[in-house]
């Protein structure tokens, strides 16, 4: 019995790539539900896609904002960054859990690409 040579790409990409690829995160958009004014600023945020069987997924904590997103312009007016805020935040390549506002820092754990390294890069509205 001889099988495809395709046959292992094939579950790799059909069956086992989804699974790899679901506890990637990379970029949400969120609603702005509280802001932590600092040095740095702290916003948690509330995505609003819906999970696939249409429940709301978790809020996420303690989420970095970028200063572009804490003041920026609407209607061609300085606007600081409110509670409902439409906003898209991304997620860092590597934990940020020891990142205290600049300079360099060092990893705390080998998590990649984690919800709980968010970051506020803009305002969609």
């Amino acid at each position: 019995m001889s099988q495809d040579r395709n046959d292992a790409l094939k579950l790799i990409v059909d069956e086992l790539m989804p699974y790899f690829q679901a506890g990637v995160s990379v970029h949400l958009k969120c609603r702005v539900v509280s802001i932590e004014w600092g040095s740095p600023m702290y916003a948690d945020v509330q995505p609003i896609a819906e999970q696939s069987d249409g429940t709301t997924r978790a809020m996420i904590g303690d989420c970095l904002v970028s200063a572009a997103a804490a003041e920026y312009l609407k209607d061609g007016k300085p606007t600081k960054l409110k509670r409902g805020d439409i906003v898209e935040v991304s997620f860092d390549d590597r934990d940020q859990d020891n990142f205290t506002g600049s300079g360099e820092y060092s990893l705390a754990s080998r998590r990649m690409h984690s919800v709980n390294d968010g970051t506020v890069v803009g305002v969609i509205r």
